[in-house]
């Protein structure tokens, strides 16, 4: 399990045979979020504020996670 923190939430994945799957996103405050791919090629999810958008996007790539944050 792996949680990845970002200033618009958290997003917790599992992983395992390269197959990765969303465990649960939570925004920050002032935060909405919303789910794009719960897996298991990849996660993203997207959180957005009155001021901000912030992607969190994780999968498996060359056999280690591979987090993007925008």
């Amino acid at each position: 399990m792996e949680t990845v923190e970002s200033a618009g939430g958290t997003v917790t994945v599992v992983y395992s045979n390269g197959e990765v799957t969303l465990a649960g996103a939570t925004p920050a405050f002032g935060f909405k979020m919303e789910i794009e791919d719960e897996g298991p090629e990849r996660v993203r999810v997207d959180f957005e504020s009155d001021e901000n958008e912030i992607s969190v996007r994780i999968e498996w790539k060359d056999g280690q996670l591979d987090v993007e944050i925008d």
